[in-house]
């Protein structure tokens, strides 16, 4: 682990950022100066600044960090971007904050954490590009979204509303769905023009339940899969791993974590779904799991954790998913046996009659 002289903390906003600095021989913070949000301003202070041997830290917070992170790798000083919510929690209690004790706490944080340390490294190129045009198209499809389900409403219950929301969003709707084909054609573009992207997403696609988009969306949050060492660190990324919880005698069992990528675990819930309707190995392991009295969000989470097994699996070993076809009943609750000996008894009585 190399060593710092200097520990600085950046507390980041849209307008401004406030820097602060640790000193471990005195265990004190100092704050030390507010500078503008801009590229100039920046490489201003990195000019009369020492940090040829300081660690940076900051919390992650979007596209405000952008200025910063650049002019500090310009310059090849150690950056160190961190989810704010582990800065949060690894304080303790705390009463009080502002911009100039937020950027002390930080940098207090940089030192006492500094084994936990990894430094930025910026996104290759086509994955940037592959991100940016991924969060494109969803909110493209949101905001078709919300101006198409209003208006096929209006078709059956208003009429008149109908016409007047039809003659002011029927340009924009297909405006938008232009835009949508542009940006679904730019994503396929980046994917075949690299072959090392084009081979990751022909794997990861041929999982059984996974399609195109969650391809992507798998090769962006990995990183073309460097961002994790195992699969357990994505298992846990995701939100598919139960954890213990106990305190003395008291245990509650093994939960699941709400701190995930939510949006890809709800991803993997629904490619969960696609395969129990097939007639696979992961469908008859529900069956089964369900037969045995597991619930059934137990039961969908292990599948979850099983596909993301399996997309690790084809990545790592660079072949292809192989389907296994399996024979096996499937299971039924009381409330689809209920409903099955109704309708049975329905169509007897009418065969009576």
């Amino acid at each position: 682990m190399r060593k710092y002289q200097r520990y600085l903390g950046v507390d980041v906003s849209k307008e401004h950022l406030d820097i602060g600095e640790y000193f471990p021989d005195n265990n004190q913070t100092k704050y030390l100066i507010r500078i503008q949000n801009t590229p100039s301003a920046i490489e201003n202070w990195v000019k009369i600044t020492d940090l040829s041997n300081a660690l940076v830290c900051m919390e992650k917070t979007g596209m405000y960090i952008n200025f910063l992170v650049e002019g500090l790798l310009k310059k090849k000083i150690s950056t160190w971007v961190q989810n704010a919510l582990h800065i949060k929690r690894s304080l303790g209690i705390v009463k009080g904050k502002n911009d100039k004790i937020d950027a002390q706490r930080i940098a207090k944080y940089a030192y006492r954490c500094q084994d936990e340390c990894r430094l930025f490294v910026p996104m290759p190129e086509k994955l940037y590009d592959l991100n940016v045009l991924y969060n494109e198209r969803k909110k493209i499809k949101e905001m078709i979204a919300q101006l198409e389900v209003p208006l096929n409403e209006t078709e059956i219950f208003d009429i008149k509303a109908h016409q007047i929301l039809k003659n002011i969003h029927t340009e924009t709707i297909e405006a938008l769905k232009k835009a949508l084909k542009s940006t679904e054609s730019q994503i396929s573009q980046i994917i075949a023009s690299d072959e090392h992207l084009q081979n990751l997403h022909t794997l990861i696609s041929s999982v059984t339940g996974v399609g195109k988009e969650t391809a992507t969306l798998f090769i962006i949050l990995t990183k073309g899969f460097t961002r994790f060492e195992n699969v357990k660190q994505l298992a846990c990324f995701a939100g598919v791993v139960p954890f213990e919880s106990s305190s003395g005698k008291k245990i509650t069992g093994n939960n699941i974590s709400q701190i995930c990528h939510k949006p890809l675990k709800s991803i993997l819930y629904m490619c969960a779904l696609v395969n129990l309707k097939t007639n696979e190995d992961l469908s008859a392991y529900y069956h089964k799991k369900r037969k045995e009295g597991k619930k059934h969000k137990v039961v969908i989470n292990a599948v979850c954790n099983k596909i993301l097994q399996r997309i690790w699996a084809v990545v790592a070993q660079n072949k292809p998913f192989e389907k296994k076809i399996v024979q096996f009943e499937k299971f039924e609750s009381v409330k689809k046996k209920i409903k099955n000996s109704q309708k049975e008894q329905e169509n007897k009585n009418k065969k009576l009659d």
